[in-house]
């Protein structure tokens, strides 16, 4: 019988979902760069406050995972369907957390929190 993630402990699920870190990497400032303008193209008719390298890739000279976090910072007043379905359409995966707050994320290299 399988159990349930809600009942498996920690090493059971470091087991299953293990965390690799990477020595610190130049080319992630880089990464997040071309995220950026991606993003600022992707979302030019929204009210867009800020966009922001954010996770251990930002921090020169640690250990990290090999991800790119990146959050973008929409203004309340902003249409977060409209926003979503941008992304979507862009190949960004949209996670809903408690509004409004969205996750969304590119595929490979990089993590996207709006």
């Amino acid at each position: 019988m399988k159990k349930e993630l809600s009942e498996m402990t920690l090493e059971e699920l470091w087991e299953l979902f293990p965390i690799f870190l990477v020595a610190h990497d130049d080319r992630w400032s880089d990464y997040y760069s071309e995220i950026e303008k991606a993003l600022t193209r992707l979302l030019v008719d929204q009210p867009v406050v800020r966009i922001s390298h954010i996770g251990s890739t930002a921090i020169q000279g640690i250990w990290a995972k090999n991800i790119v976090d990146v959050m973008v910072e929409i203004s309340e007043k902003a249409d977060m369907e409209k926003s979503a379905r941008l992304r979507a359409k862009w190949f960004y995966q949209t996670i809903r957390h408690p509004s409004p707050c969205v996750n969304f994320s590119p595929s490979i290299r990089s993590n996207i929190g709006l």
